[in-house]
Formats: structure tokens, C-alpha cells, sequence
């Protein structure tokens, strides 16, 4: 059976700013998002937004539009609004969105839909809440793909660390996360593929670290590094900082042609 109790308060899941450089883990995902985003998003939604680092970059890139980050995690929320900006946070279920419909010009998921329970409702929302012809934009796991290697890992170990770490309860392919998009309404424009090899080992081995850290499933490799003073934090910093420049660099190439672990999602709803 699984384990549905997740404790989301005990990190802030998303600090900072989020960049395009490839020296950041997210990079590829924004420039996904800002490659896909309508130009003349008046209204944006980001559901699931953390502690607001992929929102804030949204504002920053669309100063004259309306943003606002939706999320449970009351800790996430109360650093985002901590944080010098004008966007409007508010504490929501993505599952029942207090918003009216035709609302939003563009609404995005990133690592959203791998944690809820009814992940077709909450597509289902974003296609009431977006205007006719609004883009929603997501980025999820699909973990149930059988040639990836965090796949391969939890057949033979029969542990299912993503969902104890870090609450990830579904397992999609590509072919079940398109048809929940396409229920919900939406016509599908684009895909693209990241986390290829060399992410999915450095994930591996992040998820083994976790369950050895006493701080388990709050435990970041980027807190880690940020703790280390001296010689060997630079040394960890560094080749941190490599890892992640040449993880990006992988799936900025093979994004278009070879299966990755996180599936890139463009759907617009219809007019």
C-alpha cells in the first residue's frame, strides 16, 4: 500500500531565483517555459510554486503581467512572500482552484502532478481556468517508463524512494501523462524530454545519500555544499557545479530524441 502522508513543511521547496544559466539545475526547465509561454500572458498561474523560485524568474521575464503562485505547503509560501516582489501567493489545493474560469493565459506545473492524488482533476482545472487559446505548460516525472534507470532501481530493490523522500505517488509514462492532458481538453502542441543518463545517476546516487542523511527527506545536496567551508567546500561547490553544467548539456542535446525521466508538456486549450 502506498504512503500517502508526505510532510511538505519540512523544507521550503524552492529558494531563490531560478535561472537559464546551465550552472543551475532548473535551467532547462525555464527555458522550456519561457520558449512556451505566450508573449502576451496578461494573467499567469504557477500551481505548486514552493517557496516561488520559477515564479519570481516569471516575473521578472513578464514585469507587466500578473503572476500568481498557488501551493499547500504554508512554510514554501510564507519565504515567497517574504521575498521583495509583486506576486500574489495563495495557499490551494491545484485540485480545487478558487479562481474563475477563462482566468489565466498560460498556467505551469513543474514537478506537480507526480504528488497529487487526482492529478486528472487538477488538469481539469487548469483547462477551466485557462482563457481559449491559453497554453498550460507542464514538467513531470515519468518514473513509470520502464527503460529508466530509477525504474530498473526500484524493481530490483523494491523500494520506492522518490515516494518516501520525496512524495512522488504516481509513476507516469508518456503515453498516460499525454491522455490526462488530452482529457482534460487540452490539445497537445509540444513535447520534450530531460534527465537523460548522466542526471538519472546523479539522482540514484542523490536518493542514496538522502537515506543515509540524518536530515532524510529534507536533506539538499545544495544546502550540503552551502554547509562546507574551506578547501573542500570549494572543491564540493566545484564539482557540483559541474555535474550540473554537464547534466544540462546532456539533455539540452538529446532533449528532442531520447528518453528522459521528466517529460516537458506543451497543451493549449481549445477556443
Amino acid at each position: 500500500m502506498r504512503q500517502r502522508a508526505f510532510n511538505y513543511n519540512n523544507r521550503i521547496w524552492g529558494t531563490g531565483t531560478e535561472s537559464t544559466s546551465f550552472k543551475s539545475w532548473g535551467s532547462l526547465k525555464l527555458r522550456f517555459l519561457f520558449k512556451n509561454m505566450p508573449s502576451h500572458s496578461k494573467k499567469i498561474l504557477e500551481i505548486g510554486c514552493g517557496g516561488g523560485k520559477f515564479s519570481r524568474a516569471v516575473n521578472l521575464k513578464f514585469p507587466k503581467s500578473e503572476v500568481y503562485g498557488v501551493d499547500l505547503s504554508s512554510l514554501s509560501l510564507r519565504y515567497a512572500r517574504s521575498q521583495k516582489s509583486n506576486i500574489i501567493y495563495k495557499r490551494m489545493n491545484g485540485e480545487k482552484l478558487a479562481f474563475k474560469e477563462a482566468t489565466f493565459d498560460c498556467v505551469y506545473l513543474i514537478d506537480v502532478l507526480e504528488h497529487v492524488e487526482n492529478p486528472q482533476r487538477v488538469l481539469n482545472e487548469v483547462s477551466r481556468v485557462l482563457k481559449p487559446k491559453g497554453v498550460c505548460v507542464s514538467m513531470t516525472p515519468i518514473e513509470g517508463s520502464r527503460l529508466l534507470l530509477y525504474s530498473i532501481l526500484r524493481k530490483i530493490v523494491r523500494d520506492d524512494l522518490k515516494e518516501r523522500q520525496l512524495g512522488h505517488i504516481n509513476h507516469f509514462t508518456k503515453n498516460g501523462l499525454i491522455t490526462l492532458h488530452e482529457n482534460s481538453g487540452l490539445i497537445l502542441s509540444n513535447t520534450q524530454y530531460s534527465f537523460h543518463i548522466l542526471s538519472q545517476i546523479f539522482d540514484i546516487l542523490l536518493s542514496l545519500v538522502r537515506t543515509k542523511a540524518s536530515a532524510g527527506n529534507s536533506f539538499t545536496f545544495e544546502s550540503y555544499v552551502g554547509e562546507k567551508k574551506g578547501l573542500w567546500g570549494r572543491i564540493l561547490g566545484a564539482l557540483y557545479s559541474c555535474i550540473v553544467v554537464i547534466t544540462n548539456l546532456e539533455s539540452y542535446v538529446l532533449g528532442r530524441f531520447i528518453l528522459g525521466q521528466t517529460l516537458f508538456v506543451v497543451s493549449q486549450k481549445e477556443q
